[in-house]
């Protein structure tokens, strides 16, 4: 499928079902739907109750894609991504006398121009990238792979097709690359790898980290009170962000795939009350002490989306990765990242409602309670493969649960940063140990609070001194006046996070330490007489010989012989009768004579030459055996005169 062609039959396919006019479906039905169980549970039961079963923590992308029907799909934050094949590998040019000696590969990234290539990872390796671009192909790949590897990258604001591909392909029989092949508003890379086996043992597999696509920030918008010259209207003034809560404000407000399709929702301006999200999104920025020095943003989100990806699972993932709840309350969406924010209003025992109602659960005997979590999240140190978080246990919980020990096992798919996950794990074990729940009538100064608001209780009778309670739900019966509100008790201290805090983490050696040149085992050169039927020397050799025991993935073995003392090559030549160890060379070669050879392995690896052997042959030299038949009687003849 021609490439732009592939691109819109992908967004086509899979947009529709998330137009911007179905807002009311996808956020209240999905996410509301959960949140009236969830509010009143931890934050971990919380993060359970969405947690994906079929999603894995890795790159969601574990090879890279071919086929029309692939969705399109673009990076939020910075994420990798293995791309899809927008056409089948091609191939061009000599290396040499070698025909078809350069592989290209085409790969798109992204469906939403601005995502930026961040790094590039090939054959299990990282790799770095030199400045100074081949006039064809773009940047080189250095390491291992310099003079045989280099990328080109366009981010979607190209207006033309690859000048490479029009030259190299535009007569390409099967697929030919046409002027109309820009990939308008799409994000890909061109690779170009030259052809050598003992580098690409197979075909290159090829990984890539991408800066997401630029988003929407308030706080960076002067015209709605912030500092800045970001504008809603004028996506070319936005920014690639990794605070989650940016992100989760632009899904809202719905993220423009082109050509009137929308992925998320329709949010207006005041459906987002900016004082709540601006207050999230500062949260989001707090710069938390590391252990080893400098400091991290507080809560992040990366992830790579696909448009049939549901936007509510999607967000679900990302808060899943910061204890952030989010609700509607009446069409308004507020947000709360990690833990309970200051209360807003204080009661005691007085304010109560006594008339109505009143229930104190002190523990909720139908959920267990853990003592233990684990997570899997994706490890950028690792290539961006799953990776098992260390796990956190409480031997104080364990003892008072009897003994058992309770493990919540998470998966955080859109949290790739492994000290965030250290601690939004520490503060979910500490919040799941909160039991206590009340529900009960405060006066109608309180019928402001929502869900997710912070009360203060102080109770002589329960003793409670300004205790902090979440407002899980409330209920405004029309009859009394009072609204009736669910309470759970929380800590903010659940969430204090120190330095001191950090458990190690051991990462697998991805530093691809290259193979070793093998040289040829055993090597000599003697000099030798080639014997005739009878026995006798006839002619100087050279007796190249080897170890050829065991050398399974060899194919061959190549030799040359030079004159010792003008280092003037004789000849060379190879066998690919590895096993039986020896190879007898007579062609050019003279009587008392001092000479070198060497030797080098054929196979598809890494291999050098062995130094230079000497060797004197023989002084052999010709009989007159040697000569024909007339000849040799003429000599016989001569030599029987003289002896008489």
């Amino acid at each position: 499928m021609p490439f732009v062609g592939a691109a819109i039959t992908a967004i086509s396919g899979f947009v529709a079902g998330f137009a911007a006019t179905q807002l009311g479906t996808f956020l209240t039905t999905n996410i509301f739907g959960r949140l009236l169980t969830s509010v009143a549970l931890s934050a971990l039961k919380a993060a359970l109750v969405g947690k994906p079963k079929s999603r894995q923590a890795g790159i969601r992308t574990q090879q890279t894609q071919t086929g029309g029907i692939t969705p399109a799909s673009f990076v939020l934050g910075k994420y990798a991504t293995e791309g899809q094949f927008v056409c089948p590998p091609m191939s061009h040019g000599y290396a040499g006398k070698t025909p078809n000696a350069y592989l290209t590969y085409v790969i798109e990234l992204g469906d939403i121009p601005g995502q930026e290539l961040a790094g590039v990872i090939l054959d299990g390796e990282r790799v770095e990238l030199g400045e100074d671009a081949h006039a064809d192909y773009g940047r080189p790949i250095l390491g291992r792979f310099t003079n045989h590897a280099w990328i080109k990258y366009y981010n979607g604001s190209q207006t033309a097709a690859d000048p490479m591909l029009l030259a190299k392909y535009g007569d390409f029989p099967d697929r030919p690359w046409t002027a109309a092949k820009i990939g308008t508003g799409l994000c890909y890379a061109i690779l170009t790898f030259r052809f050598n086996r003992e580098i690409f043992s197979n075909f290159p597999k090829v990984r890539f980290e991408v800066v997401g696509i630029p988003l929407y920030d308030p706080r960076k918008d002067s015209s709605v009170g912030g500092a800045g010259n970001h504008r809603w209207a004028d996506r070319s003034t936005w920014e690639p962000s990794e605070n989650v809560a940016v992100q989760v404000y632009n899904i809202l407000c719905g993220i423009d795939l082109g050509g009137g399709n929308i992925w998320g929702g329709a949010a207006e301006v005041e459906d987002l009350p900016l004082s709540n999200w601006w207050a999230a999104m500062n949260e989001a920025d707090y710069a938390v002490p590391l252990n080893a020095g400098g400091t991290e943003p507080q809560w992040r989100a990366s992830y790579e989306i696909f448009v049939d990806d549901e936007p509510a699972s999607v967000i679900e993932d990302m808060l899943r990765g910061c204890a952030g709840r989010m609700v509607e309350n009446g069409g308004v969406w507020k947000i709360r990242l990690g833990g309970p924010g200051l209360p807003l209003y204080y009661f005691t025992d007085a304010d109560v409602i006594i008339s109505e109602p009143e229930e104190n659960i002190p523990f909720d005997a139908s959920r267990e309670a853990f003592n233990a979590v684990q997570a899997v999240y994706p490890e950028p140190q690792s290539l961006w493969e799953p990776k098992d978080a260390p796990a956190l246990l409480n031997a104080t919980y364990q003892q008072e649960d009897g003994g058992q020990r309770r493990v919540a096992d998470l998966t955080l798919t859109a949290t790739p940063y492994p000290l965030q996950v250290q601690r939004v794990l520490r503060a979910y074990l500490q919040d799941d140990r909160r039991f206590r729940q009340h529900v009960l009538n405060l006066p109608s100064d309180a019928s402001m609070l929502e869900p997710l608001d912070v009360a203060a209780w102080s109770s002589q009778a329960n003793g409670y001194i300004t205790k902090s309670w979440e407002i899980n739900s409330q209920v405004d019966p029309l009859t009394s006046g009072t609204t009736q509100f669910r309470l759970r008790e929380v800590d903010p201290t659940d969430y204090d996070w120190s330095p001191e805090f950090e458990l190690p983490s051991d990462f697998a050696n991805i530093i691809t330490t290259p193979l070793p040149e093998q040289p040829v085992a055993g090597f000599a050169v003697s000099g030798v007489a080639v014997l005739d039927a009878d026995g006798n020397e006839r002619l100087p050799a050279l007796k190249i010989e080897w170890d050829g025991d065991g050398q399974d993935d060899v194919r061959g073995i190549r030799w040359e012989v030079r004159l010792a003392a003008t280092e003037e090559l004789v000849i060379r030549g190879s066998t690919d009768d590895v096993a039986s160890g020896e190879q007898l060379v007579q062609e050019s070669i003279l009587p008392k004579t001092h000479y070198q050879a060497r030797g080098r392995w054929i196979v598809d690896r890494p291999t050098s030459w062995t130094d230079w052997y000497s060797a004197t042959t023989t002084d052999t030299r010709l009989t007159v055996k040697d000569f024909v038949d007339e000849l040799r009687a003429q000599i016989e003849a001569a030599f029987a005169r003289h002896d008489q």
